[in-house]
């Protein structure tokens, strides 16, 4: 039943949980971090399979509880599939336009104080998107 509640702890995925709000505050791009948080869940979850397995040894599958057990941990760990994470972000930097319409820097001014500024004429997920793979 540990697992149980292990479970239900960790349902809440990288994005709602305390670790991606560390990770942004180190500058982790948020796939790498939700990788990396995955991974580490599957390590945990390894970890307390394993010792179920000491405690109720190597034919804990065949047993009622170990079979419900060994279902909910398969479920579990269909769920986290970190390569799924990286093939959407790869299917995502596929899809994002390169392209830039007219001049690439630009001078406005200032409404309120009339002071000239630079801005770069840049799709925003680019600049995000290269600032993590680079």
């Amino acid at each position: 039943m540990i697992f149980i509640s292990w479970n239900l702890s960790t349902k809440k995925k990288y994005e709602k949980s305390q670790d991606r709000i560390l990770d942004q505050m180190r500058d982790v791009p948020e796939v790498s971090g939700s990788i990396i948080w995955a991974k580490q869940i599957e390590t945990q979850l390894d970890t307390y399979i394993a010792r179920v397995e000491s405690v109720l040894g190597k034919s804990w599958v065949q047993h009622v509880d170990g079979r419900r057990l060994h279902r909910h941990s398969v479920l579990f760990r269909e769920n986290l599939q970190p390569i799924k994470i990286f093939g959407k972000w790869v299917n995502e930097c596929k899809s994002l336009s390169r392209d830039v319409d007219g001049k690439i820097f630009k001078i406005e001014e200032d409404m309120m104080t009339h002071t000239p500024y630079l801005s770069v004429n840049f799709d925003q997920k680019n600049i995000h998107q290269y600032s993590h793979v680079s």
